[in-house]
């Protein structure tokens, strides 16, 4: 009788620790999880994460800054990386409601993120044409337009590296 009481209290202490073990992992994956499962169905989805991992673990490092300059850090990181990695070619048709299928899919996962972390919960994508280019060279691959994302933080439309003539080529909210 006492070997099955120790032997069910070590159970017992086992699935404690297990139950605390997934939390702590949940809770560290819980920011770039709401990333990976918006944009599981993004052909990119990899190149998401990939620049979601990146720009968390630089902005992490500022952790001692006010909300609106963390924002600030995540929103020039997510613009700095993907303006070096994208290099986009939108691979669907455009459609003027929600945007190419990629920027779309880009769109609602950092828009989950966002919401995530208490920055914004409304987010968009805006690409900037190449010279010369008309929207059609781009859907169709002939020219390779510039990323930028752009979200609303307390009132205030806040953005890195896009310009006015840039145009938004999908919104989200999460």
């Amino acid at each position: 009788m006492e070997r099955i009481e120790k032997i069910l209290l070590a159970w017992s202490i086992c699935l404690i620790l297990i139950q605390v073990g997934l939390l702590f992992i949940r809770a560290n994956l819980d920011d770039i999880g709401a990333i990976m499962l918006a944009s599981k169905v993004n052909p990119n989805y990899k190149l998401v994460r990939e620049i979601s991992q990146e720009v968390l673990e630089i902005c992490e490092n500022y952790r001692f800054l006010n909300e609106s300059n963390r924002a600030g850090c995540y929103l020039f990181w997510i613009n700095m990386l993907l303006s070096s990695k994208l290099k986009y070619k939108p691979t669907q048709e455009v459609n003027p409601d929600l945007g190419y299928g990629d920027c779309k899919a880009i769109a609602v996962a950092y828009a989950s993120l966002l919401k995530r972390l208490n920055l914004s919960d409304e987010i968009y994508i805006a690409i900037q044409l190449p010279p010369n280019a008309t929207m059609d060279d781009v859907v169709h691959g002939k020219a390779i337009g510039h990323a930028c994302v752009i979200f609303k933080l307390e009132n205030e439309t806040r953005s890195y590296n896009c310009e006015e003539s840039w145009r938004i080529v999908a919104r989200a909210r999460a």
